[in-house]
């Protein structure tokens, strides 16, 4: 996803930088809360989450202009095996087949997990890879010490 980010040039937002960061900032309240912190008189600053949340627009304008170009779309078919293939590790499938097919919401999660799966193949599909034989302290981001 580097690469997408890289390649393509575009403004973002500022709007929607800043929705995304307050969303952030919500989703860390609510771990540290989850982990037994009191986060009522916490201060998030927003700028500890502003580059995160810049990367996630950009990275989401990239791929849905991915798919509004290629015609990307999760079929009724893809949605059904992946709901099955989740049904499988389960005791009863047949109550994790309701569980999603009774649930609009809850089938959206799968069709934007598919469509997604269905983006990063058709991007993989279009890349070209080049083998470069790199040393494995490069690799690691260690320096050799003399």
């Amino acid at each position: 996803m580097d690469a997408l980010i890289k390649a393509a040039e575009l403004d973002v937002p500022k709007a929607l930088v800043d929705q995304d960061t307050q969303r952030l900032i919500e989703m860390t309240r609510q771990d540290m809360q989850q982990r037994g912190m009191n986060v009522k008189d916490m201060a998030l600053p927003a700028e500890l989450f502003t580059a995160q949340a810049e990367r996630r627009v950009r990275l989401g304008l990239i791929l849905a202009e991915i798919v509004k170009q290629n015609k990307l779309q999760a079929t009724p078919e893809q949605v059904k095996a992946q709901v099955e293939d989740f049904a499988k590790s389960y005791e009863d499938p047949q109550q994790v087949l309701k569980y999603y097919f009774g649930d609009r919401q809850r089938l959206a999660e799968v069709e934007a997990l598919v469509l997604e799966e269905n983006v990063v193949n058709y991007v993989l599909g279009q890349a070209k890879v080049t083998e470069k034989t790199v040393a494995f302290d490069d690799l690691m981001g260690n320096e050799t010490q003399s």
